[in-house]
């Protein structure tokens, strides 16, 4: 027995020694690879901000628009010729100063990017290096790249595609990523039937009349803009596209035989949950009188405006603690 324990002792002591060998030997490779993370993330850290004296040394000398840009790509290029080092930061670095260039939304731009990817030495040769992402950081920049053209609304073309099946081959995850874009993009480029400009003017007349094209759904309204007191702009619908039972809701007198289907008027794009909409406004003092003159102006055009009772119903800025206002007025005595 004293054997035995003597033993199992001996056993337990060692596999102590064991376990702290291992332990010890986890935590010097777990230090060093940290280390080694350390260092790569000082080393890109030095090459990113090498990457930017690039653009730094272009706008000293001049102004940094699309053509300081691309000299600024073209010194890099010329400097790294053979082997490209420090591509991918230079990359990263060249994507963080387009909107300062003012070229975030150039495709052209984008394709001259391309070309500092060393051509033809990254291209997968078999299956298993496809699916395991032949060079990941080279593949993961041009993906990123791609994300920012998908976030600023450009769309790639097929030369775009020719260059980047050149680098990474047809297979990899970045022309996948290409492929998919060129699906899916055109679709939702075309999928607003009301558009915005990408750079809204800095004009109030400007910026009411697209407000009034998104808000209004007649495609054959009319927007006027007049300038009295206040700025005035208005959007009507033409009298051609409002059905006949809605132009003479006022003179109805009654049908001779009365059907089911008689009773019932046509519907209409102008036909909404809460009435019935004609023309919208939008002023630049919100007031009564404004809305005031705003229907005389549209009496010009529809003569039965004037025997039309109207009712203006006005909301303080603090609609949500007080009840609509409403004031009928006769603007035949006004």
């Amino acid at each position: 027995m004293a054997t035995l324990t003597r033993s199992a002792r001996w056993m337990l002591q060692k596999l102590i020694v064991q376990q702290q060998h291992v332990q010890c030997r986890s935590l010097l490779t777990s230090s060093r690879s940290l280390a080694r993370d350390v260092q790569t993330y000082k080393t890109e850290q030095q090459l990113q901000s090498k990457a930017a004296e690039h653009f730094t040394e272009v706008t000293r000398l001049r102004e940094a628009n699309k053509l300081s840009f691309e000299i600024a790509v073209e010194m890099y290029i010329a400097k790294e010729s053979v082997y490209r080092r420090g591509h991918v930061e230079f990359l990263y670095s060249a994507l963080s100063k387009m909107k300062d260039f003012k070229v975030v939304n150039d495709l052209a731009t984008y394709k001259k990017l391309l070309e500092i990817f060393p051509p033809e030495k990254m291209i997968p040769n078999s299956s298993w290096q496809v699916e395991l992402m032949h060079y990941p950081r080279q593949q993961q920049c041009a993906i990123d790249l791609m994300e920012q053209m998908e976030d600023n609304g450009v769309i790639p073309d097929h030369e775009f595609g020719s260059i980047l099946k050149k680098i990474f081959g047809p297979d990899a995850h970045a022309f996948r990523k290409y492929r998919r874009m060129m699906y899916w993009l055109p679709k939702f480029k075309n999928a607003n039937p009301y558009p915005v400009p990408r750079e809204l003017p800095e004009d109030p007349c400007l910026l009411a009349v697209l407000a009034l094209k998104r808000m209004v759904i007649d495609k054959e309204n009319v927007i006027d803009v007049w300038k009295v007191e206040s700025l005035l702009l208005s959007a009507m619908s033409d009298v051609k596209s409002i059905p006949d039972t809605l132009v003479d809701l006022f003179d109805w007198q009654g049908y001779d035989s009365e059907e089911r289907g008689d009773l019932m008027p046509e519907w209409s794009m102008h036909q909404q949950e809460d009435g019935t909409i004609m023309a919208m406004c939008i002023t630049g003092s919100a007031s009564k009188d404004s809305l005031v003159t705003w229907v005389r102006y549209l009496q010009r055009r529809n003569p039965m405006l004037e025997h039309i009772p109207v009712v203006f119903k006005l909301r303080t800025p603090d609609a949500e603690l007080q009840p609509v206002q409403e004031m009928r007025t006769d603007l035949s005595q006004t």
